[in-house]
């Protein structure tokens, strides 16, 4: 299979995985905590739906991209391994930080910034792991073995 139509099959993936833990953390978890606050959309807004599937698809194109062009290069035993290093980078460098940015300016309970916070730990860990495996760690998208 060629790369860009293991990108758009990883991007898939990603937002699949990201799509379950939004669910699970923000409305299993804190449920009303997450409902109750009013810089939300409505459920059915169109930024909503079908805006959040489209960003988060996109978001999964974009880490497989980058994933193709960097996180290869990490240390780790397996595809796997490295990608889900390189989503904790991801997640470090420039998602958990915005989140506690916006906690900073945004009046709203410290749960939802930890939800927040493990939400996107959760998806870009396991999204990354994700993309690695599908992706694939050379042009030909055939994991390498790493050596030590």
């Amino acid at each position: 299979m060629s790369r860009i139509p293991r990108y758009a099959l990883a991007g898939v993936a990603a937002a699949a995985l990201m799509g379950v833990a939004s669910y699970l953390i923000n409305e299993v978890w804190l449920g009303a905590a997450h409902d109750r606050h009013t810089f939300f959309r409505p459920d059915d807004h169109a930024l909503r739906l079908p805006g959040l599937p489209i960003t988060s698809l996109v978001w999964g194109v974009l880490l497989a991209v980058a994933y193709a062009q960097l996180g290869r290069r990490l240390p780790g035993r397996t595809a796997a391994i490295r990608g889900a290093r390189f989503g904790a980078l991801v997640f470090a460098l420039l998602v958990g930080i915005h989140e506690v940015f916006y906690f900073q300016f945004i009046a709203m309970s410290p749960w939802l910034l930890v939800g927040g916070l493990l939400h996107y730990l959760v998806s870009y860990v396991g999204a990354g792991a994700l993309v690695a495996v599908i992706v694939g760690d050379e042009a030909g998208g055939v994991a390498r073995p790493h050596v030590a």
